[in-house]
C-alpha cells in the first residue's frame, strides 16, 4: 500500500472515529436526560428571574447565548439556577412562570417541563454521528477501490 493511499486511509478513519465520538456524546446526553426524568419526579413551579448572556469568541467571529436563570422555591428555601442550554435567541422572558421537575433527594437537580432542548441536543448529536460514521465508511471504500 503506498503513502499516499495509506494517509487517505486514515484520513476516513478519521472520519469513522469523530463519528463514534458524536454518537457517544448524543448516547451519553440521552441517558443523563432519561435519569434526569426518572429522578426528578417532583414538580414546583418557578419563574425566570433573569437571562445570562454568554459571549464566545472564536474564529467565526462573536457569538452570544442567552441563558435564563430560573427561581423556585422548595421546603422554604430559594434556588435559583442558570439554565445550562443557551440559545441566541431565549424562548423565555424574565417573569415568565415555568413548570419545574426537581429530585426530592437533591434539590438541585432538575429539568424545565417543556423544554425540548436536551432531547434536540441528542438528536442533532446522534444524526451528525451517523452522517460521520457513513461519510467515512463511503471515504474508505472510495479509496480502497480506486
Amino acid at each position: 500500500m503506498s503513502k499516499l493511499l495509506q494517509s487517505d486511509m486514515l484520513f476516513a478513519l478519521l472520519w469513522i472515529l469523530v463519528g463514534l465520538a458524536l454518537l457517544i456524546a448524543g448516547i451519553y446526553t440521552m441517558i443523563k436526560q432519561n435519569k434526569k426524568k426518572t429522578v426528578c419526579t417532583s414538580k414546583t413551579y418557578g419563574r425566570v428571574i433573569d437571562i445570562v448572556e454568554h459571549v464566545n469568541h472564536d474564529s467565526d467571529g462573536i457569538s452570544v447565548t442567552r441563558h435564563p436563570v430560573f427561581e423556585y422555591n422548595i421546603g422554604g428555601e430559594n434556588i435559583a439556577e442558570e439554565h445550562p442550554y443557551g440559545r441566541t435567541h431565549s424562548n423565555y422572558n424574565i417573569g415568565q412562570e415555568v413548570e419545574i421537575y426537581y429530585n426530592p433527594e437533591n434539590y438541585h437537580e432538575h429539568y424545565i417541563g417543556g423544554d425540548n432542548t436536551p432531547k434536540i441536543q441528542s438528536i442533532i448529536l446522534l444524526i451528525s454521528g451517523v452522517a460521520t460514521v457513513v461519510l467515512g465508511v463511503v471515504l474508505g471504500i472510495l479509496i480502497a477501490n480506486s
